[in-house]
């Protein structure tokens, strides 16, 4: 075991933000590329170290797992320290291609002591259907909304940031809800792209792999200072969905620390589900689905994977997807169709599962008034899905490969632009 990392220095920049300084040996030098941070909007210097610890650990082991690599730190929550080996485990039966190995060395344990109480909550929150699913289920509790900057958006981007920032912020005041925020490098301070080729064939991308421990242990220090005893992860996914996934019950339910448990939530309803859910609960709530939206205009552009699913959700429901800030025209419904049919989505288990969902209750579907649909769905209840992710190479794959290598060479808003872009190009029919 050459690869080593040590917590070098711990130190508040300011009351709200606590930064790490790491000292890395080996292999893994090439890949731990700067200080880790994140910074609250509450202070957080009256924190106990071992709870301050975790967002910073909740990234770095599954590292030192897959290098077999060694991380040395002072102090650990004693309750973390228990489930992060339940945790490794959870993670290595969901990834048999991958060797788990690593140490762990740690000065002391220690035992936190804390005030939490049964009704305060917490949830991460993007402004997706899966968290405003996961908002309206637990409402009635004393619910705290979390959205990290640095997931979606990078830390750089501060004009998306703020428009995010406002979106949950009116969230949270027009359903009565409390909301805190975290800037965190969790994705920046690592070579990302480097792990993503590394290990593509057996885990795909590393975020992925790693997110669900990740985006909860970001919330220990507000878990503590809002006395919370249940952070929810929303679940991306639901019931039947077997595929390796880093957010997973058979993972998130696993994480917890003094007086907090986490709880992966949301996996017992599909995404038509949900979004009946939202229509019910929250009419006329607007719901940014889209990634490229996200990180350029702040909507939803309506042309990608992600908005085209949500529409065609919200429309075999019965509800007409405007109502929720996804543009429809004229065209959209054989824009959709042109996009699988032509292979601009990249079809995996995922998109199955998402399409599936929505395949099972065409037959049942109530009549809604959008032009297209009628006929989008009649297709869609004949489509073999299976059989179009096995052929999913889109026809442009040069073209597409050649857009992704330089559009990671540019700053994130102009990725944002590349993409939609080519779901301007590509859609065209």
């Amino acid at each position: 075991m050459t690869d080593l990392i040590r917590i070098k220095s711990m130190a508040f920049p300011d009351k709200y933000t606590v930064r790490f300084v790491l000292t890395v040996d080996g292999a893994l030098r090439r890949i731990v590329k700067d200080d880790f941070y994140a910074a609250y909007s509450v202070p957080i210097q009256t924190i106990p170290q071992q709870i301050l610890y975790i967002p910073l650990l909740s990234s770095l082991l599954p590292l030192t797992w897959v290098f077999d690599a060694e991380l040395q730190i002072d102090v650990i929550d004693a309750v973390y320290h228990d489930a992060i080996t339940k945790v490794k485990k959870a993670m290595a039966d969901m990834y048999p291609g991958l060797s788990f190995g690593g140490q762990l060395t740690v000065g002391s344990i220690a035992a936190t002591e804390t005030k939490s109480v049964a009704s305060r909550k917490m949830s991460l929150f993007s402004g997706g259907a899966d968290s405003i699913a996961t908002a309206v289920r637990h409402s009635e509790a004393d619910l705290s909304l979390v959205t990290i900057w640095g997931v979606d958006i990078g830390t750089k981007d501060k004009k998306a940031w703020d428009a995010t920032r406002r979106r949950v912020q009116n969230y949270a005041d027009t359903h009565g809800l409390s909301a805190d925020y975290v800037t965190c490098n969790f994705r920046e301070f690592i070579d990302v792209r480097h792990l993503d080729n590394r290990f593509r064939a057996s885990i795909g991308h590393w975020y992925r792999f790693i997110c669900g421990p990740a985006l909860l242990g970001v919330t220990a220090p507000l878990t503590y200072l809002n006395s919370a005893s249940t952070v929810f992860i929303p679940a991306t996914h639901f019931r039947g969905f077997d595929y390796p996934w880093g957010s997973s019950p058979r993972i998130d339910n696993h994480v917890r620390w003094s007086g907090v448990r986490a709880v992966h939530d949301g996996y017992d309803l599909t995404r038509t589900e949900k979004l009946a859910v939202i229509d019910q609960a929250w009419p006329d709530q607007p719901l940014l689905v889209c990634v490229v939206g996200t990180g350029f205009s702040g909507r939803n552009c309506g042309r990608c994977e992600k908005c085209s699913r949500t529409i065609a959700g919200l429309a075999v429901t019965g509800i007409d997807p405007r109502r929720h800030d996804l543009p429809v025209d004229a065209t959209t419904f054989d824009g959709i169709r042109h996009a699988f049919e032509h292979d601009v989505f990249a079809v995996s288990e995922s998109t199955v599962c998402f399409w599936r969902d929505i395949q099972d209750r065409i037959a049942d579907r109530p009549t809604i008034d959008l032009t297209g649909s009628d006929a989008f769905f009649d297709w869609l209840s004949t489509v073999d899905l299976n059989a179009m992710q096995a052929r999913s190479k889109p026809r442009h794959t040069g073209v597409r490969r050649l857009l992704g290598t330089l559009a990671c060479m540019l700053p994130r808003p102009l990725r944002m632009l590349a993409k939609r872009s080519y779901y301007a190009v590509f859609r065209d029919y």
